[in-house]
């Protein structure tokens, strides 16, 4: 049964009593919220962890499997961020992040989830795709990370640079989200051995 407030009838005491109430149920179920945002989302960047992005992979995997399509998954890990970190401190480097996470959100689709699963990476998962169309979206998508990403970021009065290196796998009614993250993973370490600022896929396209 949701909880919700008492209608208050009377301005008496019983009426005053029960404003008093319902003020600290919706104070409690204000806090409830909170905490169950904070227990789904990244506290710097506000983008979803890796408990919301489990959460959104199993109902985009079983819409996969039932209708026959596609889900993509792009794995990103920034290029140049240590340095920024290390020279200019955390402060600055949490600024990259916050704006990092801006431009990925903007370069995506509403339905579309992205995550941060660690220091400077990311994950970003689109799905509901046609398999012949899974790939070239994909592509577009991991396109615009490039270019956004290219963009300088005033940090502490200064342009700062950096690139990321992404990995891509798409799949056919993907078995688990571990399948996809293990290959757009290995996927983006092949972007950084051919020089970073770019994208690969992994052998296994749709």
């Amino acid at each position: 049964i949701p909880y919700e407030p008492f209608p208050v009838v009377r301005q008496d005491e019983v009426g005053h009593l029960t404003g008093a109430f319902n003020r600290v149920l919706e104070s409690l179920l204000q806090s409830r919220a909170e905490m169950a945002y904070r227990a789904q989302h990244d506290a710097l960047t506000g983008l979803a962890n890796r408990q919301l992005l489990e959460t959104h992979a199993e109902r985009a995997l079983a819409r996969a499997r039932r209708r026959g399509q596609c889900v993509a998954l792009l794995y990103l890990d920034l290029d140049g961020f240590k340095p920024i970190n290390d020279t200019l401190g955390h402060a600055a480097g949490d600024v990259v992040l916050a704006e990092t996470a801006s431009r990925l959100v903007k370069a995506v689709r509403v339905e579309d989830t992205v995550a941060r699963v660690g220091g400077d990476e990311f994950v970003v998962l689109l799905a509901d795709l046609e398999p012949s169309s899974a790939r070239g979206v994909a592509e577009r998508v991991a396109e615009g990370f490039l270019t956004a990403l290219r963009e300088p970021m005033r940090v502490q009065g200064r342009d700062c640079r950096i690139g990321v290196s992404i990995g891509i796998s798409v799949k056919l009614a993907p078995p688990d989200l571990d399948a996809l993250l293990i290959a757009a993973d290995t996927a983006m370490y092949r972007a950084k051995k051919d020089g970073r600022d770019c994208f690969r896929w992994d052998q296994d396209p749709p």
